[in-house]
């Protein structure tokens, strides 16, 4: 994902209010402005977002709700998680709840951040996850590989993962 790319959504119609994905991600630092943050990943619904996920020029990892068009964060990893110039595998996970919320981040099968009893519905007061989205914007630039998205509606693969390679 590089330049002025806005968003690429992934339609997903899950059939829960828990979604989980994961990606090996590496961020171009020759071609990603040193002060700039990168919007990465966002759960949504078919018409608003709940919770962006955002990389910080410090390395750290952000989850935001998204509030009627104002981003409110929720929690940020320590500085450093995520470096420039190298793969990591993140997996992150939502229950999309007004009280009873959650967020997961993980790097390399690590959790780096964890939020319970929060409120996590963005600006409709719908819960489902219809969309996920990878954004970007002008100067910069991230390599996304080995993409898995998963619902909590199964007894089987409703949860991370882990490093996973992706065949196609």
């Amino acid at each position: 994902v590089t330049g002025s790319l806005s968003r690429v959504n992934l339609g997903l119609a899950f059939g829960s209010n828990t979604g989980t994905i994961g990606f090996a991600f590496q961020i171009i630092a020759a071609e990603t402005l040193a002060a700039l943050s990168v919007g990465l990943a966002t759960f949504s619904t078919a018409a608003a977002d709940h919770l962006t996920m955002q990389w910080d020029p410090d390395g750290s990892l952000a989850v935001y709700r998204n509030d009627s068009g104002t981003s409110v964060l929720l929690g940020q990893t320590a500085p450093g998680v995520i470096s420039t110039d190298n793969w990591f595998y993140v997996e992150w996970q939502a229950l999309i709840h007004a009280s009873a919320g959650t967020v997961t981040v993980k790097v390399n099968g690590v959790a780096k951040l964890t939020l319970t009893g929060l409120d996590t519905v963005g600006a409709t007061l719908a819960t489902e996850l219809r969309r996920i989205s990878f954004t970007g914007g002008a100067n910069t630039a991230y390599m996304i590989d080995d993409f898995y998205a998963l619902d909590s509606t199964t007894a089987v693969n409703n949860t991370f993962l882990g490093d996973t390679h992706v065949e196609y």
